[in-house]
């Protein structure tokens, strides 16, 4: 038969080895979630995908070289191209990942008053609204008019794919308001 120091030792041992058991496994968990939050392949991945202002420049000039156009670089940071006589720009921010891109077309634009104004906002939202991926503001005091296609790139390279999508759109939004009556 167990005295009962005996069976007091024992229970006593028992609780601790379960306290330490129990302790063991908190800590493990701990490392784990410590581990599993920590952003390492994130923080891995914008390291080796940032770029430099030049370099999205290149990238987006053979893009539109592969295009036909002759890119030219404006203002130090924007890239110009000439489609069917008409001016187009290509926006480059090194800001990212993501990257954002615009591209965009440039109007002067006369606007006579007040009735002028509101007609013109009310063909911008139209084409805004049914063009989906293309922005249509006003610029310079209301003297200049943009059409812009805005968007993020992960991946730089992905330009190329994307650019005669979104110069399809701007042309497509720039018929769009050019054929509604003028303000």
């Amino acid at each position: 038969m167990m005295s009962a120091t005996h069976l007091l030792n024992r229970t006593r041992g028992g609780c601790l080895r379960r306290h330490v058991a129990l302790w063991v496994n908190i800590a493990v968990i701990f490392i784990l979630c410590v581990f599993i939050c920590t952003p390492w392949p994130a923080a891995a991945e914008s390291v080796s995908t940032a770029k430099t202002k030049e370099q999205l420049q290149a990238i987006y000039m053979d893009a539109l070289i592969a295009e036909g156009y002759a890119p030219e670089i404006k203002g130090g940071r924007d890239i110009g191209f000439k489609k069917e006589g008409q001016i187009y720009g290509v926006g480059v921010n090194d800001e990212g990942p993501p990257f954002f891109v615009e591209i965009y077309r440039a109007f002067t634009f006369e606007v006579g008053g007040d009735e002028d104004l509101r007609k013109a906002y009310d063909k911008m939202t139209e084409v805004t609204t049914r063009t989906k991926a293309v922005k249509v503001y006003l610029i310079d005091d209301k003297k200049g008019l943009v059409f812009g296609a805005q968007f993020y790139l992960k991946n730089p390279e992905d330009f190329r794919d994307l650019f005669p999508i979104y110069l399809s759109a701007i042309d497509f939004s720039i018929g769009k308001f050019m054929a509604k009556e003028k303000p």
